[in-house]
């Protein structure tokens, strides 16, 4: 379960707003009212807010692992009709997802990835059906001390999934692209028990931090017969969309409101010109000019 206050992690704000953007362009498959959308609310649900407000998206069901606070998390719903599942998603999904229904699911762990991870997103590319999403998120952080970390990723998930070539030097930075390299061998593991010739086409590679280091992998199941569909939506052309598999950085420092305002006034700004913030550090405003889109709205000045 996330931390409270979650409008006061602009980076965590900034990935979510990310994935919403690019799941707009998942009408060409169906209108996007007619997906279900299946996460893991916490207690404040601000994905399920965004995906109601934003994409349009009623069906809703939640997985949560704490099951001592259920009035609450019910109290805290945004809406009364989405349906919470108090139990692992090892245990919930295989029911949940045997509807073919075209769904959006993300799975948003605090932890770091490992064989329950895996057994997850196995399920999601077995059962979902074309057209649908699955995104990941776990902890980037590596493992303490620097001469375990391959250690403790064997140990995570398996010897045989982490490639020869990975080192602890390796992983210091590169975590998320070990991640990523596993996540793809899993999905194609699963995909070739799929009898419907579908494939998987990658749109999510997000790497943010606010309190700890965070990944986000992803995409979207694609069939022969939605191929042209898939292709005519153009997902290259989104600045946070990954097709390649190269990192996206979604990483911006916290700022004032004031600071918001001050920044939101020079933008957007000619080429050369950067942006000015007294007592703002350089790689913040340059992280800002490249994120501000997707920042946390504030206040408009009076």
């Amino acid at each position: 379960m996330a931390r409270f206050l979650y409008a006061q992690r602009p980076s965590k704000h900034i990935q979510r707003r990310m994935v919403i953007d690019t799941c707009r362009k998942l009408r060409v498959f169906a209108p996007l009212p007619e997906y279900q959308y299946v996460g893991f609310g916490a207690y404040e649900f601000v994905d399920f807010e965004l995906c109601r407000r934003e994409l349009g998206i009623v069906s809703m069901h939640s997985i949560e692992l704490n099951s001592h606070q259920q009035d609450r998390y019910s109290f805290n719903r945004p809406f009364s009709d989405i349906k919470i599942h108090f139990d692992r998603a090892s245990n919930v999904l295989p029911d949940l997802l045997e509807d073919p229904l075209l769904r959006i699911v993300w799975l948003d762990y605090t932890s770091g990835i490992d064989q329950e991870v895996l057994q997850d997103l196995g399920t999601c590319i077995r059962k979902l059906i074309p057209g649908s999403v699955v995104v990941i998120t776990v902890s980037a952080r590596p493992a303490t001390p620097a001469n375990e970390r391959r250690a403790a990723l064997v140990r995570a998930v398996g010897v045989e999934r982490v490639d020869p070539d990975i080192t602890d030097q390796s992983l210091a930075h590169g975590l998320p692209t070990a991640q990523a390299g596993i996540f793809a061998t899993e999905v194609a593991a699963q995909l070739s028990r799929r009898s419907d010739g579908s494939a998987f086409e990658q749109l999510f590679n997000i790497r943010y931090r606010d309190d700890q280091p965070m990944h986000t992998w992803g995409g979207v199941v694609v069939s022969p017969a939605a191929r042209s569909a898939f292709e005519a939506a153009h997902f290259e052309e989104l600045a946070q969309v990954s097709r390649d598999g190269a990192l996206v950085t979604a990483t911006v420092e916290p700022l004032t409101t004031r600071e918001v305002l001050h920044l939101n006034q020079q933008l957007p700004v000619a080429e050369g010109i950067p942006l000015s913030g007294q007592g703002i550090p350089d790689n913040a405003l340059t992280a800002y000019e490249r994120l501000y889109r997707w920042y946390p709205s504030v206040p408009a000045a009076m």
